[in-house]
């Protein structure tokens, strides 16, 4: 199970709240999850910024950092640190297992992100990642992003319909797989405990239920098909999404002072008093620096599109009817 080293310190960085879920990034979400299920402290801060980074969610623990687009993600980082590990108790043929499964959470993700970004729901995948942000950055961020999805989905003008027939084949195959495995009598999946393979199927299965995706065929699927799933899911909603939840007033914004930065500035005001010199301020790690570069940035850019917002706000702004993600619009 996890080893707990932290003194309620940990900090992480997600993007912010909204149906009802304390995190609306399906990535962030599951990395939400996996802390709540090892039973680990920690602090939840909301980035709006950058919302076509990779480096979200990210951990932080006084001197230590952990990123998302870092080999093996805030787990790995977990990992390494000793700071908890839902898997570390596995017996061998559980890990062959768990491995195995994992592998089955791809074609679901790649499903989720194929029916969050398609033109029919522009409006959710608007509201989790751009809605605070100025036109008409927030449109082009959201244009690049689905472009993105969908060119390494591989889904053109041409192919739509056979390439996202195949898409869904292949999750609703991992659904099989998932549901005969839940047939077992156990809680979880591979053990008797959590492991990170729950956390992540937890966070999908969660993100289908809870958000309002017109059409969902994944969620059609799921409740027709999969009640054993969704049992699943909702024996486990209660626990996993109340503790730490965010108010509304909290949905775009970090909290004003986190435990970690609380018990940072006592520990300066002590030394003050005691005349002691405070700690040396370590260096940010390249990473960080680049982290922080891209903010400043990215702030710059949103103060420009206002800027340009107001100066032609008198010039009418036509929506693109094009098909620029390789979606036909039937």
């Amino acid at each position: 199970m996890a080893e707990k080293k932290n003194n309620g310190g940990m900090a992480l960085r997600v993007r912010p709240p909204a149906f009802g879920l304390p995190t609306a990034c399906p990535k962030c979400l599951a990395s939400l999850l996996y802390l709540r299920l090892a039973n680990i402290t920690f602090w939840p801060e909301y980035s709006a910024a950058m919302p076509d980074s990779d480096d979200l969610p990210m951990v932080e623990l006084g001197l230590l950092v952990g990123f998302a687009s870092e080999p093996g993600g805030v787990e790995e980082f977990l990992r390494t640190e000793k700071l908890g590990d839902l898997d570390a108790d596995l017996a061998e043929v559980d890990r062959s297992e768990l491995k195995a499964f994992k592998s089955l959470l791809v074609p679901l993700s790649d499903a989720l992100q194929l029916e969050l970004w398609s033109r029919e729901n522009e409006s959710i995948a608007h509201k989790i990642y751009v809605s605070h942000l100025p036109w008409p950055i927030n449109r082009a961020i959201e244009w690049n992003m689905r472009r993105k999805l969908m060119n390494r989905l591989g889904v053109n003008k041409e192919n739509a319909k056979d390439r996202e027939a195949e898409i869904y084949k292949c999750a609703f195959d991992a659904y099989e797989a998932f549901s005969a495995k839940k047939q077992m009598d156990s809680l979880y999946l591979v053990s008797d405990k959590p492991t990170s393979l729950d956390a992540m199927l937890l966070a999908h299965i969660l993100f289908v239920l809870s958000v309002p995706l017109v059409g969902s065929i994944l969620k059609d699927e799921l409740v027709s098909k999969h009640p054993l799933l969704v049992q699943y899911a909702e024996s486990m909603k209660d626990t996993l999404l109340k503790s730490n939840e965010p108010s509304p007033s909290d949905s775009v914004k970090s909290p004003p002072t986190s435990p970690r930065a609380s018990s940072h500035a006592s520990s300066s005001s002590r030394d003050k008093d005691k005349g002691t010199n405070p700690e040396p301020k370590r260096k940010q790690t390249p990473k960080e620096k680049e982290f922080r570069k891209r903010g400043k940035m990215f702030v710059m850019a949103q103060l420009a599109a206002l800027m340009a917002y107001i100066v032609y706000s008198g010039l009418p702004f036509e929506e693109d009817d094009g098909d620029d993600n390789g979606h036909d619009d039937d």
